[in-house]
C-alpha cells in the first residue's frame, strides 16, 4: 500500500502468520518481523542471478529485463525473456558473456556514470564465501572501482570471507544482512 495510515494495521496482521510464496515451502514461513519502507515508483526492474544448474553440471548466469520479484511469472508467460549463460568453473564469466547479458537486460550505452553505489548480496549456501570474497576483491582491483561497494555475504566460511574483505585495503563496506546492506548503500550515496 502507499497509504501510510494503514501500514501499521497491515504489519500487525502479518506478524505471527505464515507467509507462503513461490520461494517458500508449501506451508510457508512464520512472519516474525515486517520491514516497512517508503513506496517508490520503480522505473525499471531486472533480474540477475548465478544459479547452480544440474543440467549444465555447474553455475549459470540467468537474467531477464522483466525480472524482479515476479521472475517466476515472467518465466512462465514469457520464457523468451529469460537469458542464460553457462559459466565455465575454471575460467569464470567471460567478458563476452557479461556484455551479452548486459545487452539482453537493456543495459546499453554510457550507463557507467549513472552508477552511484553497488550492493552485492550473496547467499552462498554450499558455495564457499571466501572464494566469493576473493573474487570481489580481485574484481575491485582490476576495475579500479570508483563508487561505494557494500557487500553482504551469508553461507559457508562467511567469517573468513569477512576477514578477506575487511583486510583487503579496499573501500568495501560489509553488511550483516540485506536490510543493513541497503541502509549502508543509501548512506554511502548520501555522503557524496
Amino acid at each position: 500500500t502507499k497509504d501510510p495510515n494503514v501500514v501499521g494495521q497491515l504489519a500487525k496482521q502479518m506478524i505471527g502468520y505464515n507467509l507462503a510464496t513461490k520461494q517458500t515451502p508449501k506451508e510457508g514461513v512464520k512472519v516474525n518481523k515486517v520491514m516497512v519502507a517508503e513506496a517508490l515508483d520503480i522505473s525499471r526492474e531486472t533480474y540477475l542471478a548465478i544459479l547452480m544448474d544440474r543440467s549444465c553440471n555447474g553455475p549459470v548466469l540467468v537474467g531477464s529485463p522483466q525480472g524482479g520479484v515476479d521472475i517466476e511469472e515472467v518465466a512462465a508467460s514469457n520464457p523468451e525473456l529469460i537469458f542464460k549463460e553457462q559459466i565455465d568453473i575454471f575460467e569464470g564469466i567471460k567478458d563476452s558473456q557479461a556484455q551479452r547479458m548486459a545487452e539482453n537486460l537493456g543495459f546499453v550505452g554510457p550507463l557507467k556514470s549513472q552508477v552511484e553505489a553497488i550492493l552485492v548480496n550473496i547467499f552462498g549456501g554450499i558455495v564457499n564465501c571466501a572464494i566469493i570474497a576473493n573474487g570481489i576483491t580481485k574484481a575491485c582491483r582490476e576495475l579500479e572501482l570508483k563508487v561505494p561497494l557494500v557487500v553482504r555475504l551469508e553461507g559457508t566460511n562467511v567469517q573468513e570471507a569477512q576477514k578477506i574483505l575487511n583486510n583487503s585495503g579496499l573501500p568495501i563496506t560489509s553488511a550483516i544482512d540485506l536490510e543493513d546492506a541497503a541502509k549502508k548503500a543509501v548512506a554511502s550515496v548520501a555522503k557524496k
